[in-house]
């Protein structure tokens, strides 16, 4: 959206976003209305009417994941079922190889 790479985002790159989605999902109406949309989108972004939108041109700093949340403990559940699953299967096709040499020496 930002063309020049400045961090501002004006109402003019805001309403060329707006019409290329509408017109890439084939939705005409909201490419009549661009213009109207843009403007409401300013309206709520830019209330000190300065015409342009500030946008950080830093990388996010990366906050460190606490090991106690939802999300972490949820992630190594997983992975320890995912661990258990192979080792029982990789026991199963063991024991399967294991069974196979007995009845083939019989």
């Amino acid at each position: 959206v930002d063309k020049d790479a400045d961090g501002r985002i004006t109402k003019e790159e805001i309403k060329e976003s707006i019409c290329l989605s509408a017109t890439t999902n084939k939705l005409s109406n909201i490419q009549q209305q661009a213009e109207e949309y843009a403007a409401l989108i300013m309206e709520e972004l830019d209330p000190e009417e300065t015409g342009f939108i500030m946008v950080s041109v830093y990388p996010r700093e990366v906050q460190p994941e606490n090991p106690n949340s939802y999300r972490a403990r949820k992630r190594e559940y997983f992975r320890m079922r995912r661990k258990r699953r192979k080792a029982r299967e990789a026991g199963a096709a063991a024991n399967l190889h294991e069974r196979f040499e007995q009845h083939r020496h019989v």
